[in-house]
């Protein structure tokens, strides 16, 4: 099934942000390399790869591994992998993250699972190879 069956757009998503956000409903599994011009909402399981100039949002139902680089993440369901998100990263209380993340900022909701390293700060170019600059660091076992 091609991509173009599997997302769905609609006017003010899930997502919250303004203009159309692909969809992609409970039943839809997809792999390979996403790059969104608009937000895109993810109650499927996907792996691979997202690039998105706004918002990524991961349902409740969402189970997603890729790497992801974003102006903003929202997650509610499940992340193996790491984040670079521009703007923030929200994690809702049903939030199962397992991978690194780097943001200009964070909201945690308790209850909130978290297995990698929180970088806050400036995200790096996609070439830049200067180190981390660790901040907080979560674990907790499952």
């Amino acid at each position: 099934m091609g991509l173009g069956e599997l997302a769905k757009r609609m006017k003010d998503g899930p997502a919250g942000a303004s203009g159309e956000t692909t969809y992609f409903d409970e039943s839809a599994q997809f792999s390979g390399t996403l790059h969104l011009r608009q937000s895109v909402s993810i109650d499927g399981a996907i792996e691979g790869e997202i690039e998105c100039d706004q918002t990524v949002r991961i349902g409740p139902s969402g189970r997603v591994s890729a790497r992801i680089r974003a102006q903003s993440v929202v997650i509610e369901g499940e992340l193996h992998g790491d984040i670079e998100a521009r703007g923030e990263i929200t994690l809702h209380k049903t939030a199962r993250v397992f991978g690194d993340m780097t943001t200009e900022g964070i909201v945690v909701e308790k209850g909130a699972k978290v297995e990698g390293r929180i970088t806050i700060g400036s995200v790096p170019a996609p070439s830049a190879a200067a180190p981390k600059n660790l901040l907080a660091e979560v674990i907790r076992p499952e």
